[in-house]
């Protein structure tokens, strides 16, 4: 009854609510109505508006105050993974000024806490063990082992201090490492640090002199996620990960000053326009690896938008995500899994 078969509009119960549609025009990431206009245009599938993007963006861009430099999205692990490994790797062997960093590796605690009574016939011991095995730890923003060193280029996961800017997506550099007893006072400090403080293995937290200025000593937090019917996992680590290069996937939802997109590899509907439009202005963007087929976009949701713009319907019950669901509740039924009258419908992501 919980598998994806297709956005949350397609969704049997969708329908069934009679939901109001409301589509939501203003843009507060960017305020330039140029770029604006464009990034509208990608979403859209205008493969026109991503080269225009990539003609316009083409230039390299500078390091920033600080030591910033811009952050690399490609669409793939793969590339991310091989280019934060080999800038670390440079920098542990002098980076050119011949003084060898200490590496510091710091560890998260994972912990989940299963229900006292799970659903769908399990007993908390299953529960336990699916927890344990879920995919929060796997995808979770916070990584089970942070490998840190001074000069790191480093990304922020957690609002810290929204007033002086210091949010989800603010760029720093590692310039050093503080003792534990270092928290607790100046941004996020409080008695929420002094909570996960005695939880989290760590000795010493990093320091970090983001791009504003700031340089601040970055207590861990918890990430958590609930489960229904199981209970929920949380993790305690710094929230902080090495931001040479970040997947499209990892950025969503982050406003980026400075950005470097890759346009290569383009895998998914909507990818291209989630990773351009990371970027608050276009001075802040650039624009490499453009190929014709970066952007795609589903015709099911180009539909969707288009009837909320004109007030019009987007589709009909024989929409394919609407009839895969059938067939697998028919199926399901079937083989008794599920009893054809309970009127339980599909909740989709």
């Amino acid at each position: 009854m919980f598998l994806n078969f297709g956005y949350a509009f397609q969704a049997p119960a969708w329908r069934r609510l009679e939901l109001v549609g409301v589509l939501l025009t203003r843009v507060h990431r960017q305020n330039d109505d140029v770029l604006v206009s464009l990034l509208r245009d990608v979403r859209t599938g205008d493969v026109g508006a991503a080269r225009r993007l990539a003609e316009v963006c083409g230039r390299p861009l500078a390091i920033a105050a600080g030591g910033v430099q811009p952050t690399q999205v490609f669409s793939r692990n793969a590339d991310v993974d091989t280019l934060n490994a080999s800038e670390l790797t440079a920098l542990l062997r002098g980076g050119g000024t011949g003084e060898k960093p200490e590496l510091v590796r710091l560890r998260s605690h994972d912990d989940v806490a299963p229900l006292a009574e799970p659903t769908g016939g399990l007993d908390r011991k299953a529960a336990l063990d699916r927890l344990r095995r879920s995919e929060f730890f796997r995808d979770c923003l916070a990584p089970a082992e942070l490998q840190l060193c001074v000069g790191a280029q480093v990304m922020l996961l957690r609002n810290l201090d929204s007033e002086g800017g210091l949010v989800n997506g603010s760029r720093g550099v590692v310039a050093g490492f503080a003792p534990r007893s270092a928290v607790g006072s100046g941004p996020g400090g409080g008695a929420d640090v002094s909570l996960v403080m005695r939880l989290w293995p760590g000795d010493r937290v990093p320091v970090v002199r983001f791009a504003g200025g700031q340089e601040v000593a970055v207590a861990p937090s918890r990430f958590s996620s609930v489960f229904h019917g199981l209970g929920e996992t949380s993790r305690v680590q710094v929230p902080l990960k090495l931001a040479w290069a970040i997947t499209v996937h990892k950025s969503q939802g982050l406003t980026l000053d400075l950005v470097r997109v890759s346009l290569r590899s383009m895998f998914a509907v909507g990818q291209a326009y989630v990773a351009l439009s990371r970027a608050r202005t276009v001075e802040g963007l650039e624009v490499t690896d453009f190929e014709g087929g970066c952007v795609r976009t589903d015709a099911a949701v180009a539909a969707f938008y288009k009837a909320l713009e004109t007030g019009g319907d987007w589709g009909d019950e024989e929409d394919p995500a609407w009839t895969r669901w059938k067939q697998a509740r028919a199926a399901s039924a079937a083989r008794g899994g599920v009893a054809a009258s309970v009127k339980v419908y599909s909740s989709h992501n």
